[in-house]
């Protein structure tokens, strides 16, 4: 795969040096991405982490590879809201969301939209920023971060809201995101929201090995029979929650994944690894037990995947 150079990115609405800041929480992929998204687009984008108390820049390779472009940019980093933000974006790494979100004020800022793409339990823990304009948000794209190097593999991402729009008129968010140069769309059902656009990620994480592409566990019978019964148990968990997934349509997203993207990055920490299996092992262990359904395949891969991580 080649990339470019930066070329000229049309703006779909004109940024100025009065427009109000972005702010997006998070230290991960897909805050470095929205980050570097916004500054390209020529919007007042920081980056609201931690690692600014030790450094007010970062610099990133990003690359982009529906657009085929190539660049280094320098996203700015900030520790707090210092001024009424234009637009909160959450897009924590999970495992550092409750120290991230320490990070917000205790200030209101009530005509300020927050969209949230984090699982939250408590969220009481946003209650001094909620209000009408919050909505949660999925993000279904291809990110891999490496080192400094964030690239965005495959076709552009797409955006999906958690709200209703009302009279057939785009909600608020999603007018603002598809402003600042987002694909986004709104679909209430946030139960569908959440199987739509992590069913594949779930088992694509759980079933593959570091830097190995999902497509090649189709291709050997016993790696294709445990994938199946994989896709099988999510789809009958999804189905108990009045939410239909097609293995047809799983299987060809697997097919269709980038060449360059892999669900499982060896570069991340065992701290890291641990949260996330974790998370992984509550999530769908409490929909099992709730509908009395057994996940047998997808204990066993996560108990596989603990096994594999008290091996480094």
């Amino acid at each position: 795969m080649m990339f470019f150079k930066k070329k000229a990115v049309e703006n779909p609405i004109q940024a100025n040096n009065e427009d109000k800041p972005i702010y997006i929480l998070g230290d991960g992929a897909l805050a470095q991405y929205f980050t570097a998204k916004l500054t390209i687009l020529g919007h007042k984008a920081l980056l609201l982490t931690s690692e600014a108390t030790a450094k007010k820049e970062k610099e990133i390779t990003f690359k982009e590879e529906y657009s085929l472009q190539k660049q280094t940019l320098l996203l700015q980093l900030v520790s707090r809201i210092k001024e009424e933000p234009q637009l909160i974006i959450i897009a924590s790494e999970q495992h550092n969301l409750r120290a991230n979100l320490s990070l917000l004020p205790s200030t209101k800022y009530p005509n300020t939209p927050i969209i949230c793409f984090n699982q939250i339990e408590n969220l009481k823990l946003l209650r001094p920023l909620f209000g009408t304009n919050f909505c949660k948000a999925y993000f279904n794209g291809y990110l891999y971060l490496s080192g400094a190097t964030l690239s965005l593999c495959g076709p552009e991402p797409k955006i999906t809201l958690s709200v209703t729009e009302k009279n057939n008129q785009p909600h608020p968010s999603q007018e603002l995101l598809t402003g600042l140069g987002f694909s986004c769309t709104c679909q209430g059902n946030d139960t569908l929201n959440f199987w739509q656009n992590n069913a594949e990620p779930i088992i694509g994480y759980l079933a593959s090995r570091p830097k190995q592409h999902i497509a090649e566990l189709l291709k050997a019978d016993d790696t294709k029979t445990d994938l199946m019964q994989a896709i099988k148990e999510i789809i009958t968990l999804a189905k108990h929650e009045k939410v239909k997934l097609s293995a047809e349509n799983i299987i060809r997203r697997f097919l269709e994944t980038p060449k360059g993207f892999y669900y499982k990055n060896n570069e991340i920490s065992k701290t890291e690894t641990a949260f996330i299996l974790d998370r992984l092992y509550n999530t769908l262990s409490q929909k099992s037990h709730l509908y009395k359904c057994k996940i047998s395949k997808i204990n066993q891969l996560i108990k596989q995947n603990y096994d594999d991580l008290l091996k480094k």
